[in-house]
Formats: structure tokens, sequence, C-alpha cells
């Protein structure tokens, strides 16, 4: 079986480099802790190049491919980070919409609090801790702890 870009046409050196791109853009795409500056200048190479694919000059990586390899932090792109950040302020949304027992009436404030930090970076809110309830809190060190 031949590897991506192998041909009768290819020279064994192309083939060579296009095989460590590949090895590379493969650890790249495992998502570790922190992308260099180094690693996405070498992307922006391989996107630069082109490759035989059955017959055809194709890009070796499409701008979108760039995008989601590049991620400097995490696996998540900004956008799908909004879209699940979002989460918190739909909970209160719809929790606030709903008629509760005078015991249960902060539930929506209390689910909706739990991606709050005590030093004011969560969200959705942005609260700090003493502006967070102390059930918001709990349910907050939970969700980092909840396996």
């Amino acid at each position: 079986m031949k590897s991506l870009g192998e041909s009768d046409e290819t020279p064994p050196e192309s083939t060579d480099q296009l095989n460590e791109d590949i090895a590379f853009i493969t650890t790249c795409n495992t998502g570790g802790e922190f992308m260099e500056d180094v690693d996405i200048d070498r992307l922006k190479q391989i996107v630069a190049k082109q490759v035989r694919l059955d017959g055809e000059e194709v890009p070796a990586l499409s701008e979108d491919e760039l995008m989601n390899l590049s991620i400097r932090k995490g696996t998540l792109t900004n956008n799908e980070r909004d879209v699940i950040s979002n989460h918190a302020a739909v909970s209160i949304k719809m929790l606030s919409q709903l008629t509760f027992s005078k015991s249960l009436s902060r539930v929506a404030e209390y689910a909706g609090g739990h991606h709050e930090k005590l030093n004011g970076e969560g969200y959705p809110q942005g609260l700090k801790g003493d502006q967070l309830a102390l059930q918001a809190r709990i349910l907050a060190v939970a969700d980092v702890f909840e396996p």
C-alpha cells in the first residue's frame, strides 16, 4: 500500500517529506496542552504545499484544517468554545422561566453559576466569589472534579 502522495511520478525525497508532514500533523491532531509558534509556522508551510491525489494537485491541508490543527490550547475552536460556554446562560434562561417553590426559587442562579470563578474570570456573568451563592460555588467545585 502506498503512502499519501506516493505515485510512480513522485520522487522518493518528496514522499519522505510528505510522510514526515503527515506524522507531524498526526501529532498536532492529538490536542496536546499547548501549540507552539514553531509548530503553527510548520503547519502554515504545509498548507502552502500541493500534493497529487488521484492524479489531481490539491492543497496538502485546507484552511479549515489549519484552523483546527492550530488551536493553541485544548481542542476547541473559539466558535466551538462559545457554543459550549453558552450552556450556562441557556440554563439560567430556561430555569428562570419555570415556577419553583420558595425553597428552590434560586435554582436558576445556582445552576447557571457552575462555571463562574471566584476571581471573576468565569462565565456567563463573570461573577466574583462574594457575588456567588454558596450553592453555586459548590456546584462549580463539583463540576471541576466530575469525571
